[in-house]
């Protein structure tokens, strides 16, 4: 779907206050001369705000005219069929540059069966030629570059065609100089991705930024965005709730909880706020409990939403795969504190090296995996 769809009524956005340098650097590499790559991968781990930082992207570049076209991948919304991709990014283009969208038209007049092609060959004949007239013919018609954002890269349907976007994307990248397409691909780090991107040949033409988990400024946006919503509930309730509201003591749980994950810190307020429910006092000491791990078996869970997402990620594993999954977790679960390797981990369990990180490969969208000998494994 486009950045702003009907089908994305309500979109992820980054709070003006969060996310701010790496916002600046993004920013600043989409109208950058070329010299610093054309292709940009944003990755984080499962629900940690890429889809509102390329939101925010989306509507700041569209505002000044440099946003060429969007793409957002969602597979709980059923939005995620990889052949819908090109001919939305390229209504989008055309929409937005007149001699391309004559050239487009003029395509579909003479061949359209284009639309019914494989997607490599809509790929060149709709976007790398048409751009490539644009140049030569018209080459001040593109003052410039243009961004193209494709968000939950890893929500499309086949991993085939994931690494296929990946592919022609940055082929075309590495073989064109000052072409005025700039693209920004968001995903989770899943291995068939991290492993393609780490390839030289890829990386020296995609500049990757990463949103950190637990580091200073992701802890201070947590803290920044609690203080924030927080004060909008309590106006919201000027009469029900008091000044000091809420007791600090719960504040530094949720920060202190939330370790940097702007994604938990939005569904605890989510829920806390919930105009349906309009009791935030009562909802903040319903989330009190279930943090503490005093909640009621069966009872209401203030991150449902977030479960839900967990869910569908471990849905994923093969089931012959998913006891030893589970047993994995279930060891970082109950020693939060297992600062041992990964190989170490494994010798733990009992596991062969070469399955252990085959399973590892289905968890990278909630475990920071390192394949050096020696690094730790780090849980989400």
């Amino acid at each position: 779907a486009i950045h702003d769809s009907s089908d994305r009524a309500y979109p992820p956005q980054c709070h003006p206050s969060t996310r701010k340098r790496l916002r600046e650097r993004v920013a600043k590499w989409g109208i950058g001369d070329g010299n610093d790559g054309r292709m940009l991968w944003l990755l984080g781990l499962a629900a940690v705000g890429k889809s509102a930082v390329a939101q925010t992207i989306a509507e700041e570049f569209q505002e000044a005219g440099r946003l060429g076209a969007s793409f957002f991948f969602s597979r709980p919304n059923h939005l995620n069929n990889p052949d819908t991709v090109i001919p939305t990014l390229v209504y989008q283009l055309a929409t937005k540059v007149p001699q391309y969208k004559h050239i487009i038209n003029t395509r579909l007049a003479d061949d359209p069966w284009i639309l019914k092609k494989n997607r490599r060959t809509q790929f060149r004949e709709l976007v790398i030629e048409p751009f490539h007239i644009l140049m030569t013919q018209y080459p001040h018609t593109i003052q410039q570059p243009l961004l193209i954002i494709i968000d939950g890269l890893d929500e499309c349907v086949g991993k085939q065609a994931q690494c296929e976007f990946i592919d022609m994307i940055s082929t075309h990248v590495r073989q064109v100089d000052k072409f005025p397409l700039r693209w920004m691909v968001c995903s989770r780090p899943e291995w068939h991705l991290e492993s393609m991107l780490s390839d030289p040949d890829y990386h020296v033409v995609c500049k990757r930024e990463e949103l950190q988990l637990d580091d200073g400024e992701a802890r201070e946006d947590v803290r920044r965005l609690l203080e924030v919503e927080f004060d909008k509930i309590r106006k919201r309730y000027r009469a029900r709730l008091p000044d000091g509201w809420p007791p600090e003591h719960y504040f530094y749980r949720i920060v202190g909880t939330a370790s940097g994950h702007l994604g938990f810190a939005s569904f605890v307020l989510r829920f806390i706020g919930d105009k349906e429910h309009g009791d935030p006092d009562g909802q903040l000491k319903v989330c009190m409990k279930f943090l503490g791990g005093d909640g009621v078996l069966g009872g209401i869970n203030p991150l449902h939403a977030l479960d839900l997402l967990y869910r569908q990620i471990l849905s994923d594993i093969p089931a012959d795969d998913l006891p030893t999954t589970m047993r994995i977790l279930g060891l970082l679960i109950l020693y939060p504190s297992f600062t041992d390797s990964a190989d170490e981990l494994a010798k733990f369990l009992i596991l062969d090296p070469g399955k252990f990180y085959h399973l590892l490969e289905r968890l990278h969208s909630v475990l920071h995996v390192f394949l050096s000998d020696g690094a730790p494994l780090e849980r989400l």
